[in-house]
């Protein structure tokens, strides 16, 4: 995975809704999302859009990346009203420059068996794992973190310190 203090990958990326995001552009929220249909999907949706009241006054654009299919988050996003862009990254472009790899998906754990039937009917792949990067305003990745099981959830105040300091 990209590391802290490395240049955020130079993309133009077009959300499902919106004008094209460049993600080298900060200061920005990155979620990668395994799919957009699953439960933890849609708590982190929650978290960070809890946390957009503050981050937006702030100049801190929050985005969504997530693998499924264009036609499905074009009906996901505004029926769920999620408040920031979300990109669907179908071939996997974006996992790749910012070095979000698949693993196991911990289909063992509580959840887990679920959350991999949900990903694979969204068309996404159930071994991806969700990721959180900050961008800073300079460009560079000030925060880098890969969940351990589809159910980890960002810690809003770390992605905020990161985004600020």
């Amino acid at each position: 995975m990209i590391g802290v203090g490395d240049p955020a990958p130079d993309l133009r990326l077009h959300p499902v809704f919106g004008l094209p995001v460049d993600l080298a552009r900060g200061p920005r929220v990155l979620a990668f999302f395994p799919a957009l249909d699953t439960t933890a999907t849609r708590a982190t949706i929650a978290a960070l859009e809890t946390a957009l009241p503050r981050f937006d006054p702030a100049g801190i654009a929050v985005l969504g990346i997530a693998r499924g299919r264009l036609h499905e988050a074009r009906d996901f996003v505004p029926r769920h009203h999620v408040l920031f862009p979300v990109v669907i990254d179908e071939p996997g472009i974006c996992f790749e420059a910012f070095g979000v790899p698949r693993r196991a998906a911990g289909l063992l754990r509580p959840g887990g068996p679920l959350a991999a039937l949900r990903a694979w009917r969204a068309g996404a792949p159930f071994d991806q794992l969700p990721a959180w990067v900050v961008v800073g305003a300079d460009g560079r990745v000030r925060f880098a973190r890969m969940g351990r099981t589809v159910m980890d959830q960002p810690d809003i105040e770390t992605l905020w310190n990161a985004a600020t300091h």
